[in-house]
């Protein structure tokens, strides 16, 4: 794969968090979410319900939102939500008798907190955050500073060349991105329970994308950046631990359960690469598999 390619695929992940929740034009994703009249999943008698669990609000980015996976809601617009991300397998497995999934692609810890008034309308999803609410899971912090869009960009640039910018960029730029998202994520967190009191309030973590040694023709980053580019995700997933502790919410990593399931895996594999299969999630992120492997270690953390 080209390294063009490779900034093209990348380069979406900005479009995303520009587009999606009040910043920049329609983007045009290479991989287009199919839209059809197929019902959000409901509860069935073969459920699991958790007791005093039967309200549940899911807030996140794309991650939570699972666009290019069948099949996509209609009305959600550049949102990208899918009925079978793992919000709505959750809900379904919980029985739960109410339930709302705001998440949205490209979304901050901003669009969570704040309405955007142009150049879309969107309101702040702890909007659907209410006192009675019992469940509240939150999947956010990887836009916050373009960091997910502007580390790949920049490790993606050394793919094919021995230009050493991916290394600097995540010693020197990483840290502060990684301050200034754990102190955002930790007040999305507060705000949440502020509404929600009785609420359990779970913080969800990011999947792997990047496999710690040995890279495949379709992940934008070099062999001798592949280390490096995993320890900013496990710094990341190591800054919303603690933030989640600062607010005194739940986290649900995903680190250790994704281990061997990352973009390079792959029948395996829980994320994609920087090409995904018709309907089985945009590049970059979760697949199918991906998020039912969420929701159920999300079912087991309720359980537990």
């Amino acid at each position: 794969m080209s390294t063009r390619r490779l900034l093209t695929v990348v380069a979406l992940l900005g479009v995303l968090a520009t587009s999606a929740c009040g910043g920049g034009s329609d983007p045009k994703p290479a991989a287009k979410p199919s839209a059809t009249a197929t019902p959000v999943v409901t509860p069935t008698p073969s459920t699991h319900p958790i007791k005093g669990v039967s309200s549940y609000v899911a807030l996140g980015d794309s991650y939570t939102s699972g666009p290019a996976i069948a099949t996509q809601e209609r009305g959600a617009g550049l949102c990208f939500r899918s009925d079978h991300n793992y919000p709505s397998l959750l809900a379904h497995d919980l029985a739960i008798t109410s339930f709302k999934d705001v998440s949205c692609a490209g979304a901050t810890t901003t669009n969570v907190l704040k309405s955007v008034r142009s150049p879309a309308d969107a309101l702040a999803q702890v909007a659907a955050v209410k006192p009675s609410t019992s469940l509240v899971t939150v999947g956010i912090g990887g836009n916050d500073s373009g960091l997910f869009g502007t580390l790949f960009q920049t490790c993606a640039q050394t793919a094919n060349t021995s230009r050493d910018v991916c290394r600097p960029y995540i010693s020197s730029k990483l840290p502060q991105i990684l301050a200034h998202t754990q102190q955002a994520v930790a007040r999305t967190l507060t705000a949440v329970t502020a509404r929600a009191p009785h609420a359990r309030v779970v913080l969800v973590g990011y999947l792997r994308l990047t496999p710690t040694t040995k890279g495949c023709s379709t992940f934008p980053v070099s062999t001798t950046d592949l280390a490096v580019v995993a320890s900013a995700e496990s710094q990341l997933d190591a800054a919303m631990s603690r933030a989640a502790k600062d607010a005194g919410a739940e986290y649900v990593s995903m680190r250790a359960a994704s281990l061997g399931h990352d973009a390079c895996a792959g029948a395996k594999a829980w994320t994609n690469g920087a090409s995904a299969p018709t309907d089985d999630g945009f590049p970059l992120h979760p697949n199918a598999a991906g998020m039912r492997a969420v929701a159920a270690t999300i079912r087991a953390r309720l359980a537990g």
